[in-house]
């Protein structure tokens, strides 16, 4: 995943959830504070996010955005 991938994710995931800023751990978050992160770092093709304001609503997004919950 790249930072247009990601960019393109978080803007569905704006339009479903109606919130705009969302927390994103993991391997991935190096996306956020690395301009050209090393390729090991961006080969996962889940975002660990959640939406700052609304956590709870979290699996709302797994289910329309196609991701299996554990």
């Amino acid at each position: 995943m790249n930072r247009l991938h990601l960019r393109a994710l978080l803007l569905k995931a704006k339009e479903l959830s109606g919130h705009s800023e969302f927390v994103i751990v993991g391997s991935l978050s190096i996306l956020g504070a690395v301009s050209e992160p090393p390729d090991a770092m961006v080969m996962s093709i889940d975002v660990d996010t959640y939406m700052k304001a609304d956590p709870g609503r979290t699996g709302e997004l797994c289910d329309a955005l196609g991701a299996v919950r554990a």
